[in-house]
């Protein structure tokens, strides 16, 4: 996926951020979760969640309003009183890959809408009954 610099990204629509020490102690474990770490969830999306720094997760926050990734990474930089360049070199193969994973879509994009589930809790499949939805 051709990623451009003067493109506009946004936080498609269901992307949550859970900071793991919200987590149950044995979730944390299991998760090998380091004091810090935030995970990153798309509603309705077979992605899995990923592991984040608290640093990463300011910087996906920047998105949450429509910007290019200059844009959000000169905010950033100003926010945190850092060298964007410095910013721009670590975080852009970390947004390439939310944007292959479609955390961070092309703001026009019809991927930015939340995902929907063609079945529901209750619907009824034959015999078979939906209990909830996996993802």
């Amino acid at each position: 996926m051709k990623v451009s610099m003067r493109d506009r990204y946004v936080l498609a629509e269901g992307v949550e951020f859970t900071p793991l020490e919200s987590l149950p102690d044995e979730t944390r474990e299991q998760l090998g979760a380091a004091e810090g770490q935030t995970a990153v969830t798309r509603q309705g999306s077979r992605a899995s969640a990923k592991v984040i720094d608290d640093e990463f997760s300011r910087l996906l926050k920047c998105f949450r309003d429509p910007s290019s990734i200059p844009e959000a990474i000169a905010k950033f930089a100003r926010d945190e009183r850092s060298e964007p360049d410095e910013i721009a070199i670590l975080a852009y193969p970390k947004l390439r890959r939310f944007i292959e994973g479609r955390f961070l879509v092309l703001e026009q994009s019809a991927l930015r809408d939340l995902v929907r589930f063609t079945y529901g809790r209750g619907d009824r499949i034959d015999e078979f009954q939906i209990l909830r939805p996996l993802a």
